[in-house]
């Protein structure tokens, strides 16, 4: 399922990510999220369009694998949970122009092996696909809703949204 969501990221399309355990806490840091590729221009207003029902200036998150982290963000500082700002770096910040913000800073989660496993791989699949370490990550809900708890909300969600993926444990859920 990692790979096969990577693809679909890699080639454009945006899918929902259902897995494991729920977080708890403010942000989406993938088990209930939506994940997307930072590298295409348009894919957040998309999002939003389709699925977020939210305001465009609002900007999205990037997650990234933690052995590209200090080069994407300059800094060695942990940052797991998508509460700090970082200044990215130059030679990144146009190859994933979905998650810099107009001051050139990015919220990010450093993602890791040994915390999350399964989205670490959809990421290292992703990076395999794209030659990019990073991908669009947000929560998995609509403007004014909760996130996603059950498998029944996550189905829910997908049917009465723009969605046309949803990756739920080991399967693939798909309109077309």
């Amino acid at each position: 399922i990692c790979l096969k969501a990577a693809e679909l990221v890699q080639q454009g399309e945006i899918c929902g990510w259902f897995q494991g355990r729920m977080e708890w806490g403010p942000r989406a840091l993938g088990n209930r999220s939506i994940i997307g590729n930072p590298t295409i221009r348009g894919t957040a207003d998309r999002i939003n369009e389709i699925i977020k029902f939210r305001e465009n200036w609002r900007p999205f998150c990037p997650s990234m694998l933690e052995e590209f982290s200090s080069d994407i963000l300059q800094s060695d500082h942990p940052a797991p949970f998508m509460t700090i700002a970082f200044t990215c770096s130059p030679k990144w910040k146009d190859r994933i122009p979905e998650v810099v913000h107009v001051d050139g800073t990015c919220r990010p989660q450093i993602v890791s092996s040994s915390t999350n496993p399964r989205f670490y791989q959809l990421i290292s699949d992703f990076h395999r696909l794209s030659g990019v370490p990073v991908v669009i990550n947000t929560s998995l809900n609509r403007r004014g809703e909760p996130m996603i708890c059950s498998p029944e909300d996550a189905l829910l969600m997908f049917k009465e949204s723009g969605l046309e993926y949803l990756a739920i444990g080991d399967f693939l859920v798909r309109k077309k």
